[in-house]
């Protein structure tokens, strides 16, 4: 599956869906990726390099569940990650 470039109709690119298709991409050197310092940690790779990109615009990640849902399980893991949201301050990105 392709999907138009910028550089217009007759430059298809691939649609990469997943971080390892991504990152394939990278290492096969025919683009560049922007991910989250979280995910850039977690999937290493000796042929890949990862460099901080300062100046994008900060990110928000929100949860979200079904209202219906009581289980204790997903209870838990709200207070979970509201408690280590309370614990990061406005610039860190661990």
């Amino acid at each position: 599956m392709t999907a138009e470039s910028s550089d217009g109709p007759g430059a298809p690119r691939p649609v990469l869906t997943s971080v390892e298709e991504k990152l394939e991409h990278v290492a096969a050197e025919a683009g560049v990726v922007i991910l989250p310092l979280s995910i850039a940690r977690f999937y290493t790779r000796p042929d890949v390099v990862h460099v901080p990109v300062g100046d994008l615009a900060d990110n928000q990640v929100c949860l979200a569940w079904a209202e219906s849902n009581r289980s204790p399980l997903v209870r838990e893991f709200v207070d979970i990650a509201v408690r280590q949201a309370g614990d990061i301050g406005p610039g860190d990105r661990t």
